[in-house]
């Protein structure tokens, strides 16, 4: 099963810190789990890293800090609609209602068919 966890918190931070934890035992398991995290550190480039078998990736973000790490970028929104439209999954899970999490996941639900869940910390 693909799977996707959108969270609006920079890496390594928050809800990106718990995407993480609940992804790991997914992975470990066989399924294929992607967590989208905003950039801790402005930047133009894509960074993906494999994190005990789950795929972290960080879009291109150019937006102070804050507005990154409260999901209110439009740049990374932006990143984020485009990965969940050229990418499908089975299971899209939106951590926090933010712009940044929410509007992805609803897209990859009503356009690519993903089951969507929903939780708020």
């Amino acid at each position: 099963m693909r799977v996707l966890m959108v969270a609006h918190n920079v890496a390594w931070q928050g809800s990106a810190i718990r995407a993480l934890s609940l992804a790991r035992p997914l992975a470990a398991m066989g399924h294929e789990l992607t967590v989208i995290a905003s950039r801790g550190h402005a930047g133009f480039r894509v960074a993906s890293e494999l994190v005990d078998g789950v795929r972290l990736v960080q879009l291109p973000d150019i937006v102070p800090r804050r507005f990154r790490n409260g999901g209110l970028s439009p740049v990374d929104l932006a990143g984020r609609v485009a990965h969940v439209l050229g990418t499908r999954y089975d299971v899209v899970h939106a951590f926090e209602q933010r712009p940044c999490s929410t509007v992805p996941a609803l897209l990859a639900r009503r356009r690519r068919g993903a089951v969507y869940v929903a939780d708020w910390a």
